[in-house]
């Protein structure tokens, strides 16, 4: 074999390119006259698969579906029902199309957004509505003892509630101590339960002090005047009055 026709040792030989073929490298390794030939770029743009995107599926704009505008319309208006076809019409969407349009998302959105406030909404108005039915009973059931203590108009604003303080002989006071005593057993009979305590206390303190007087036939009217206002005063009537017998 002819020495001259081999190759050097340690060197690759790069085979020539045919005529009129162009290796992918050759515009890049061009000089700036070369590569402003024009058919030098002619020669290029003509290779198979060169900037070739034809391929490629083309991106096809999705548009909303009637589904869709509907589950955003009930977003606003029925919230709940309006989330679960923004959600049914997402996934519809996203298995045909492989996205999602701009009124799935939003209608989504305010699915949730009001939903959420739905619920709070309800409970608090709920919680408000029940507080009301409460206090309607409480009114409905302190009225008969509301208007037994209205027969006897500003009682609560007289010393110890009406407590008799006139200072007569001991029978006559006693049958004044019985009559307190009788009236306000009477009003914890039909007393509502929130006050029905608070009332009969009045009494309670009503007949010891009864009791004590029947028994020793003495009279400390200072020291049972002091004692019926602690009791009355401890047991506030005039609180519920205002609030529920208005």
């Amino acid at each position: 074999m002819n020495d001259a026709t081999q190759d050097a040792p340690g060197t690759d030989i790069e085979p020539a390119a045919a005529p009129g073929e162009v290796s992918a490298f050759d515009f890049l390794l061009r000089s700036d006259e070369a590569a402003l030939d024009p058919d030098a770029h002619a020669v290029y743009a003509a290779r198979p698969g060169a900037f070739d995107f034809s391929d490629r599926p083309e991106r096809v704009k999705p548009y909303p579906t009637p589904l869709e505008w509907i589950g955003l319309a009930l977003a606003v208006l029925l919230p709940p029902l309006g989330l679960v076809l923004s959600i049914v019409a997402g996934f519809v969407s996203r298995a045909r199309n492989g996205w999602t349009t701009w009124v799935v998302r939003t209608g989504t959105t305010l699915g949730v957004i009001l939903t959420i406030a739905l619920v709070i909404g309800s409970v608090v108005l709920g919680a408000i509505t029940r507080a009301d039915e409460a206090e309607a009973s409480i009114v409905a059931a302190s009225a008969p003892w509301c208007a037994s203590l209205e027969e006897t108009p500003g009682v609560l604003e007289q010393p110890a509630y009406g407590w008799p303080v006139e200072r007569t002989s001991i029978p006559e006071t006693l049958e004044a101590m019985r009559a307190y005593q009788l009236r306000w057993k009477e009003l914890a009979e039909i007393a509502p339960a929130g006050i029905r305590a608070e009332t009969r206390s009045v009494a309670f303190a009503a007949q010891s002090l009864v009791t004590a007087v029947e028994t020793t036939q003495f009279i400390d009217r200072a020291k049972n005047l002091s004692q019926m206002k602690a009791v009355t005063a401890a047991a506030d009537l005039q609180a519920w009055v205002a609030r529920y017998c208005g």
